[in-house]
């Protein structure tokens, strides 16, 4: 029976690292009485990672690619299709799936974004374990590039400028827990009995 398997998977950090009390006082919530200390207290991150102000997700997605692509046992040619699963794209159109395809040099013959918001990679595994167990596509690159810190710096400069206040902490705190990262895999097919046997998810919508 054909099932899939990791060729290779490679991620990259930004090195610049914040750490989540230095947004809360940029945000000024220390004046709204949120201690310096709140989101490291509640979840436990004590680092994030932030990129450059004019780094785009495929920007990001790419530096992760050529890493995977160096461990990749295969020709860069024998690549099918590219999903490109992150919760920020560069643009509506086109999509960053056909941006990478593009700038890292591929020739997929199908590109797509798939966004399922935190749960894009795994919608991206799932989705190309089914397309590489038929049998229509042998190589797929499933891939990501958050720049989420963008969103974070909005979210503090409303907090900054009074247009959020203390009533809004609460549905505007997880923007205070993201970074930005790239990651990416290559899954292809295995028939030894390796590989993927089966995905258990469940959705509490």
């Amino acid at each position: 029976m054909l099932t899939t398997k990791i060729e290779s998977v490679a991620s990259h950090h930004p090195a610049q690292i914040v750490r989540p009390y230095e947004i809360i006082e940029d945000a000024g919530l220390i004046n709204l009485d949120v201690p310096k200390t709140h989101i490291e207290d509640l979840t436990g991150i004590k680092t994030m990672h932030y990129a450059s102000a004019e780094m785009r997700p495929s920007d990001i997605a790419k530096l992760a690619i050529e890493k995977c692509l160096q461990d990749f046992s295969g020709n860069e040619a024998e690549i099918d299709a590219v999903f490109f699963c992150g919760m920020t794209r560069d643009m509506q159109e086109p999509s960053t799936a056909h941006i990478l395809n593009h700038h890292c040099g591929l020739s997929a013959r199908f590109c797509i974004d798939i966004a399922d918001a935190c749960h894009g990679f795994m919608a991206g595994l799932i989705t190309a374990d089914a397309l590489i167990r038929s049998g229509a596509f042998r190589n797929i690159l499933v891939c990501t590039g958050e720049v989420a810190s963008k969103g974070t710096h909005h979210i503090a400069n409303r907090f900054k400028k009074g247009e959020l206040g203390i009533n809004d902490v609460k549905h505007n705190l997880g923007a205070f827990t993201v970074g930005d990262a790239g990651g990416a895999m290559i899954l292809g097919p295995a028939d030894d009995g390796t590989g993927f046997q089966t995905f258990n998810t469940n959705s509490k919508s």
